[in-house]
């Protein structure tokens, strides 16, 4: 009859045989299976786990199957050892790599190393005749259309974003001819309603296919605001993409390092009109006025990290005293 002590001393000496062959020779010993069971069992009650599991944890008294963070650790088998770990996906792998990269490195990443990023990009230059493989055109199309590839056969279009898009809608967008007859024939405003699109879809769409048909949409607020900033001399750049890179600035001005937006009530969901589980319409079909707010609040994050004052205003606020606001912005420019 078997006792912990005797077990785990069994379990030993027959792994001295093999690491591949020790399991084999503890399923020919029935004692011992049945004395392995009913210690698990006892421990860890309303589990399974393979024989190969059970020995381990036989071995290692004590141990835990679910993690600090709450999720069932899993049993992996390697020619190193086999032990228990947590899913590459878990916030304990995480921190584990981080720990040991700090400690070896000094960074979190290995593509923090100066010299790892030396290397890659002469390798890159190597390879593909830039620092970086996206540079080369033909890995840049090679990618595009793997992804339009891949989307066709997941969701049936070129794009995740046109899932949402009627057959008339896909078929005009995506064809020069018929979305330039269109646009000519109905307008913009009258084209988004037939295709129930946004405007904006059209305009994107418009650039994408290298048609000079309509010029870019402009709020009478953008119109007014920019014939303002050329009246006082001031230097801006207007939909300028370059700063805060893919985010788009409304007016930017490079000597004062100020952006200045003025948000329309509706795509930006004012507070004073929205509640934020109201939805309302993109260019990437319906959202919830809380996901706009997250989206102007990390574009308002960027403008910090990158040291520009961005001054935002409101459509109405704009109507009720557009002087008051001119007033404010001519406050808030002080020379870099």
């Amino acid at each position: 009859m078997y006792t912990e002590e005797t077990a785990i001393a069994e379990v030993l000496r027959i792994q001295e045989i093999g690491h591949y062959r020790a399991i084999d020779a503890i399923k020919r010993d029935r004692e011992l299976v049945s004395f392995i069971k009913v210690k698990f069992e006892k421990n860890y009650p309303n589990e399974t786990e393979s024989l190969s599991a059970k020995v381990w944890l036989l071995l290692h008294n004590g141990f835990k199957l679910i993690c600090p963070y709450g999720l069932k650790q899993k049993f992996k088998k390697s020619r190193k050892g086999s032990q228990f770990n947590c899913k590459v996906s878990c916030q304990c792998t995480i921190d584990n790599r981080n720990k040991t990269m700090l400690n070896k490195y000094g960074v979190l990443g290995i593509q923090g190393l100066s010299t790892i990023q030396e290397q890659t990009k002469q390798t890159c230059l190597m390879r593909y005749g830039s620092i970086s493989a996206n540079g080369n055109k033909d890995i840049m199309k090679k990618q595009i259309n793997t992804r339009q590839q891949n989307c066709i056969s997941d969701y049936g279009v070129i794009h995740e974003k046109q899932v949402h898009f009627t057959e008339l809608a896909r078929e005009t967008l995506n064809n020069k001819e018929k979305f330039s007859e269109m646009l000519l024939n109905l307008g913009t405003r009258k084209m988004a309603d037939k295709l129930n699109v946004s405007k904006s879809t059209i305009v994107v769409y418009h650039r994408k296919l290298g048609l000079n048909i309509i010029s870019r949409v402009r709020s009478c607020y953008e119109v007014e605001l920019a014939n303002w900033l050329k009246e006082n001399n001031i230097e801006f750049k207007q939909n300028d993409m370059k700063q805060i890179k893919p985010k788009e600035l409304d007016f930017y001005l490079p000597e004062y390092k100020v952006a200045i937006e003025i948000q329309g009530n509706y795509w930006h969901g004012n507070p004073k009109l929205y509640k934020p589980t109201d939805m309302v319409r993109s260019n990437r079909g319906k959202i919830a006025v809380s996901e706009i707010w997250k989206k102007d609040k990390y574009k308002y994050q960027m403008c910090l990290n990158n040291d520009i004052k961005l001054l935002s205003f409101w459509e109405d606020d704009w109507l009720e005293n557009s002087f008051k606001i001119k007033s404010m912005i001519l406050e808030n420019l002080k020379k870099v």
